[in-house]
Order: C-alpha cells, then sequence, then structure tokens
C-alpha cells in the first residue's frame, strides 16, 4: 500500500476503538497513503461494563502508527499533525497509567492534536 506523498507534509490520524487500534497515514488531497490496525482485549468485569488496559492501548497505537508510516513510505519528520479519535476520553477522560488501572468506555468523541510551537494556545472563545 506505499505510495509517495511528493514531499507534501501528511496527517497520522489515529483511532481507538473498543476492540482494536487503528492508524492511517492521509495525504493533504485525502488520500490514504498506509494503514494498519491491531486488536485490543477489552475486559467485560460486569454486564454492560467495557473495561480497557491502558499500556495496551498505548503499545498498540504506538504499533500502528510505526507500521502505517512504513507502509506508507512516509518519513515521521513529515507528519504535520496528529488526528486522535477514540471513545469519548478512552484515552483522556481518567487518568490511566499502569496496569491494572483500566478505563471504563463509552460514547464517542474526537480530538486534533497540532504543532503549535514551544508558547501556549489560547481559546479565542474561553481566553483560556
Amino acid at each position: 500500500m506505499a505510495a509517495d506523498a511528493g514531499g507534501e507534509r501528511v496527517i497520522l490520524a489515529l483511532d481507538q476503538g473498543t476492540t482494536s487500534s487503528r492508524a492511517l497515514v492521509i495525504a493533504r488531497d485525502g488520500r490514504v497513503l498506509g494503514s494498519a490496525q491491531r486488536e485490543i482485549h477489552p475486559l467485560y468485569p460486569r454486564p454492560g461494563w467495557v473495561e480497557l488496559d491502558p499500556l495496551e492501548i498505548w503499545e498498540t497505537q504506538r504499533q500502528t502508527a510505526v507500521e502505517a508510516l512504513r507502509r506508507s513510505g512516509v518519513a515521521a519528520a513529515s507528519v504535520a499533525g496528529v488526528g486522535i479519535t477514540d471513545q469519548q476520553a478512552a484515552l483522556y477522560g481518567q487518568a490511566c497509567i499502569r496496569r491494572g488501572m483500566t478505563k471504563v468506555t463509552y460514547g464517542t468523541g474526537c480530538l486534533l492534536l497540532l504543532r503549535t510551537g514551544d508558547g501556549p494556545v489560547w481559546s479565542p472563545s474561553t481566553g483560556s
């Protein structure tokens, strides 16, 4: 699936689902230049609950990002920004940083990270 981005900057899109982690390398014109997906293993501690291991999320997202970039033939230095989709705070809503600290998942959400330099970026609507 390798394709040349023609030296252009690309977006690395990371998607975290309940059962898999996925990465896409996307060209400026919207073409998918490379992709990768890895299964994760949700836990079901009681009916209606789903928990995810934060270290498994971290490792599978890292693996898919590296693999998608390799398949695309695009260098990591060409990544202009990272788009992250997850299950409404599956990655950020609770501080889960050690094995055994699981995250209960629900809903959907989206977060976009951009390279903004060394200083803070203030929201014009909130001033913070």
